[in-house]
């Protein structure tokens, strides 16, 4: 489960939400018949929902590369938090232009990168070199294991 801090609101005049002795925030929850009791916020902050808001690759764009069906970034960063830990590796079949990689890699994923367009190695070590500085030496291959 992927979460977000609280807003600003939080703990403000206009919340119902408030500050205990340890720093925790918490309302009161009253149900007819019952003794109130507290809720906490939890310490991860706010769950995402089913529905994400996230923008297209405007034209001008630092991290367009050209390709035609790329995806933002912010898409795949979400992504590959809801659906790994730290040390995982991740693989991206079709990583012609390697958001998926440069994604991973900023969330200190280990990640496998495979695409059949010729252009996609170069396309992928230019893109990790210049947004996360990675590379050394770099395994190319077009032979299949055995």
């Amino acid at each position: 489960m992927i979460h977000r801090p609280y807003g600003d609101k939080s703990g403000k005049r206009d919340s119902h939400y408030k500050r205990d002795e340890d720093g925790r925030w918490f309302r009161w929850q009253k149900l007819r018949g019952k003794e109130p009791y507290k809720i906490y916020l939890s310490d991860k902050g706010r769950r995402l929902g089913e529905v994400w808001s996230i923008s297209h690759i405007n034209a001008s764009a630092k991290e367009r590369t050209g390709y035609p069906t790329q995806k933002p970034i912010s898409l795949y960063e979400r992504i590959i938090k809801a659906s790994s830990n730290e040390g995982d590796i991740v693989l991206d079949c079709f990583a012609g232009c390697a958001t998926t990689c440069v994604a991973a890699e900023r969330l200190n994923r280990q990640w496998v990168g495979i695409d059949i367009w010729d252009k996609a190695h170069d396309v992928v070590v230019d893109r990790l070199r210049k947004e996360v500085g990675v590379f050394g030496e770099v395994t190319y291959t077009q032979e299949l294991p055995d």
